[in-house]
């Protein structure tokens, strides 16, 4: 089977990532030290997920304990070396898409993904699997074999982010969707965050957090949003369609250590006039251990404007 276009590879990195940006850049992960949480109103008292304790909202605004508590969570995780997330997808409950990933922060930005996609055609149902690598120059997809036999045996395709990053606007940085330190800004960019309570997660003792963000509005106030490619800005303009007016929900357990240990986001969107539910949930591992990511042989690449389709 053909493997999915080099441009929805991408897309399904943006999708999965939603606001975070689509570019691998020259962002060290640092944090700017400064909260960006939105004012959000104190909600009733609620009862804790199965399992946990019971549950307390709290304004989400800048200086506030539960805005602070964040920031401490996202100041810790911009210090860390590397971290491994695994990514399921599911449309109304069936699993689309899984994706393993090692993410190396220090001392570069590079990431190494398996990605499994499920494709139904007619009555029967396939896999097609991705794999992608990317650092902070070029983003690699492996071509599928009749594909790698149709450009002289090259087994990559590949796409240069060196001109992309040079047209970010200065201090800006371009920050790679992986980046873990993004998974808390969307948090803090919620109107409405509240913690929940303490749940078991995966073994780990972690604090639930939850809140809801309007992607549309988000995208608009993103400074990469300029640097988008006439491709990817299509792309974006079509997912953007899908979300509606619906906002995205958004849950997060950050362990005791203060680092994210598994993320969940939930949103109704349409598709070819047909309403679904899209949720992509993230578990975060192995933090600070050592990754191995090299780059595909250059003999082995090609350009993804020269590939033969």
């Amino acid at each position: 089977m053909r493997k999915l276009a080099f441009g929805a590879v991408v897309g399904a990195v943006c999708l999965s990532f939603t606001v975070t940006g689509c570019d691998f850049g020259t962002s060290d992960g640092k944090s700017d030290g400064k909260a960006d949480a939105k004012s959000a109103a104190s909600a009733p008292a609620s009862p804790g997920p199965s399992g946990g304790t019971p549950g307390t909202s709290a304004a989400g605004g800048a200086g506030s304990p539960l805005a602070a508590k964040l920031e401490t969570a996202k100041t810790k995780t911009s210090a860390t070396t590397s971290v491994h997330q695994s990514t399921v997808t599911t449309v109304d409950g069936v699993k689309k898409t899984t994706v393993e990933t090692d993410v190396r922060i220090r001392p570069d930005q590079a990431t190494h993904s398996v990605s499994t996609t499920m494709i139904k055609l007619l009555d029967e149902t396939s896999t097609v699997t991705t794999e992608t690598v990317g650092t902070a120059q070029a983003f690699y997809a492996k071509l599928q074999p009749e594909e790698a036999a149709k450009n002289g045996g090259k087994q990559w395709e590949r796409k240069d982010l060196a001109a992309a990053a040079q047209t970010t606007p200065a201090g800006q940085g371009a920050q790679s969707p992986l980046d873990p330190t993004q998974h808390l800004a969307l948090l803090q960019k919620s109107g409405d965050i509240r913690e929940v309570g303490t749940e078991t997660v995966n073994g780990v003792q972690a604090t639930h957090y939850s809140g809801t963000v309007d992607l549309k509005q988000l995208r608009a106030n993103n400074p990469q949003t300029k640097n988008e490619s006439p491709e990817d800005a299509k792309l974006m303009d079509a997912v953007a369609k899908a979300w509606g007016d619906t906002p995205l929900k958004i849950e997060l357990w950050i362990g005791a250590d203060q680092l994210p240990v598994k993320q969940v986001t939930g949103q109704d969107i349409t598709v070819a006039d047909k309403k679904q539910h899209l949720e992509t949930t993230v578990t975060f591992t192995k933090w600070n251990s050592p990754v191995n990511i090299t780059t595909p042989p250059a003999n082995q690449t090609i350009a993804s404007a020269d590939v033969k389709r």
